[in-house]
C-alpha cells in the first residue's frame, strides 16, 4: 500500500467468534478489504516471553489451539499465515538498537489472539505476519516504547496491529448470557475513559491506567490484554493522526469487543 499504514487495535473476544457472523466480524472484513499492507506486525495478549520482546518467524505459521471448552471444529481451524523473515529481523534489529532484549523466535506459532482477527481481516493469509511477544518483565511504558520503536515500519507499508481486549475480566463476565450487549456500568465507564484518553492523545495517562482510570483494576486484573492497545498507541505517537472508533460492542455483559485505529484513510 502507498503512504503510511494504519495502526489498529482489536478486542478479539472468545475463540467462538470464529464460527459466528455479526457486526464485529463484518467490521474487520471491511477493514481488510480497504487495507492492503505490505505486512502486519502484531502483538497478541496471548504471547508472552520470559524476558525480551521476541519476534516470531515461520515460513508457514502453526495454528496454535491454545484454548479448551469450545467446539471441536475450532480445534480443527487452520489459519494460513505466512511469515516474513526480513521484516521480522528488522523488528529485532530496531528493538535491540534501542537497548531492548529481542531475538528471532522460530518455534512460536500463531495463538488465537492473532489468528482470530487475522482470519476476518485477511482470510486467505495473503499478508505476511510478524508476531511480537510481550515481555513478562515489561511495564506499560516499555510496551508503549516498543510501539514507538517499530512505528517507522508504518512508513514502509507495515500495519501495526494489537489484539487484546479493551475490557477483560473473565471473572466478571455473564457466562449465561453470551450474547448480552448491555455492559455493566463499571465496564462502560472504564471503556469511555480509555476512548477519551486515546482521542485526547493522553498516552501518559493510558500507560498509568490503573492509577487514573475508573475501575482500572477491575477492568484488567491482569493487564496483558491491555498491553496491545498501549503498543498501538505508541506506534501512533509520532504523528498527529486522526483517532477513529472502528467498532463498539460488548459480549457476555462486560467483555469488550471494541476496535480502534489511527491513520485510517477511509470512513465507515
Amino acid at each position: 500500500m502507498s503512504g503510511r499504514a494504519p495502526a489498529i487495535f482489536v478486542s478479539h473476544g472468545a475463540p467462538s467468534v470464529l464460527a459466528e457472523t455479526g457486526p464485529w466480524q463484518l467490521s474487520l472484513e471491511m477493514i481488510g478489504r480497504e487495507t492492503k499492507p505490505r505486512a502486519v506486525v502484531i502483538m497478541s495478549a496471548h504471547w508472552r516471553s520470559r524476558a525480551g520482546f521476541d519476534v516470531g518467524f515461520q515460513d508457514e505459521f502453526e495454528t496454535v489451539h491454545d484454548f479448551s471448552g469450545f467446539s471441536e471444529s475450532l480445534q480443527q481451524f487452520i489459519y494460513p499465515g505466512k511469515g516474513d523473515q526480513d521484516v521480522a529481523q528488522q523488528c529485532v534489529d530496531l528493538l535491540k538498537g534501542a537497548a531492548f532484549s529481542s531475538a528471532l523466535d522460530l518455534s512460536h506459532g500463531l495463538d488465537h489472539g492473532a489468528y482470530v482477527p487475522l482470519h476476518f481481516l485477511w482470510p486467505k493469509g495473503n499478508v505476511p505476519i510478524i508476531p511480537v511477544a510481550i515481555s513478562s518483565k515489561a511495564r506499560p511504558q516499555d510496551i508503549f516504547r516498543v510501539g514507538e520503536i517499530l512505528a517507522p515500519l508504518r512508513n514502509e507499508g507495515v500495519l501495526i496491529l494489537g489484539s487484546g481486549g479493551m475490557v477483560h475480566n473473565l471473572g466478571e463476565i455473564a457466562t449465561e448470557t453470551p450474547t448480552s450487549s448491555i455492559p455493566e456500568s463499571w465496564a462502560s465507564e472504564f471503556e469511555e475513559w480509555v476512548l477519551k484518553a486515546l482521542a485526547d492523545r493522553d498516552f501518559s495517562a493510558l500507560c498509568d491506567f490503573r492509577e487514573y482510570a475508573p475501575h482500572g483494576q477491575k477492568a484488567h486484573p491482569t493487564w496483558e490484554h491491555f498491553a496491545p492497545l498501549i503498543f498501538v498507541a505508541g506506534s501512533a505517537s509520532a504523528w498527529n493522526e486522526d483517532f477513529q472508533e472502528l467498532y463498539r460492542g460488548w459480549t457476555f455483559g462486560s467483555l469488550s469487543m471494541t476496535s480502534v485505529g489511527f491513520g485510517i484513510n477511509y470512513r465507515q
